[in-house]
Order: C-alpha cells, then sequence, then structure tokens
C-alpha cells in the first residue's frame, strides 16, 4: 500500500512515506486495537437546515445515489442525536473497524485517467491549450 497526496488537484501525486509505521519488509502495518469512539458533538451542527438544503444541492450531486446516501447519512445523525439508544449503539465497541483497509485502491483509476490524457484514446485537450495550462499550474518551488 502506498499512501500518496497532492498539493493542489492539478498537480502530481507525491509518496507520503512517513505517515504510517512499516513492518520490517517495508509494508504498512495496519492498526490491530479497535478505535475509540468519537461522538458528534451537535451543539453547532444544524442538521433539519443540512437535511432542508439537500434539494438545493441537486446539481452538486452527481447520481442520486449520492443525494440518498447524505439525505441518510444527515438522518442517521439526527437519530444519533435524539436517541440515547442510538447514541449507545454507535459507541459499541464491536461494531468499530478501522476504515484505511476499506480505501479502494488507485491503480485502476490512474490506468484510466492516463489513457484519457493521452494514452490509448483522444487527449480531453488540445496539445497547445494543455501546454498553456501546464504554464498557469506550475507549481514554483521556494528554496
Amino acid at each position: 500500500m502506498c499512501v500518496s497526496y497532492r498539493s493542489f488537484q492539478h498537480s502530481t501525486w507525491k509518496p507520503l512515506d512517513s505517515f504510517f509505521q512499516k513492518d520490517e519488509k517495508g509494508n504498512i502495518k495496519l492498526p490491530t486495537g479497535k478505535p475509540d469512539p468519537v461522538m458528534p458533538d451537535f451543539s453547532r451542527i444544524d442538521l433539519e437546515t443540512l437535511q432542508g438544503d439537500i434539494s438545493h444541492w441537486d446539481n452538486l450531486f452527481s447520481t442520486p445515489a449520492k443525494k440518498i446516501w447524505w439525505d441518510n447519512f444527515i438522518t442517521r445523525m439526527i437519530k444519533l442525536r435524539d436517541d440515547p439508544d442510538a447514541a449507545e449503539d454507535y459507541q459499541e465497541p464491536d461494531t468499530l473497524i478501522w476504515q484505511l483497509a476499506h480505501i479502494p485502491k488507485v491503480a485502476a483509476r490512474q490506468r484510466v485517467v492516463q489513457r484519457m490524457r493521452g494514452g490509448d484514446a483522444e487527449p480531453l485537450i488540445p496539445a497547445d491549450l494543455q501546454q498553456q495550462l501546464d504554464k498557469e499550474t506550475q507549481e514554483t518551488e521556494v528554496s
């Protein structure tokens, strides 16, 4: 597993080496214990307003399923805030897992992006415009 980051959307991905512990072979060691539950602080979150605003954000969701997911998530947070039994279930240690192992691998997506940028298919941006864009988005290095 390789964790990467990038400064800006247009910049290239860079490996992040020192974030995780590694074993003697250099593989990332995933946590083995259970994470501590963190109860959200609802004192500054107006969940009802957020839920009402979802309908205003229709064109920001790429699929209807994403809108449904957010609506379900906010509904679940309202239940968590208002129902003591739901809050107790939320903090049940048997249901807590580390999500790091469930993050999807990026290799397949990177191949698609590389193909779209001039590999097997027609480039998405004409070469002259791509050159101008590259000049505008160059990262300056400060030493």
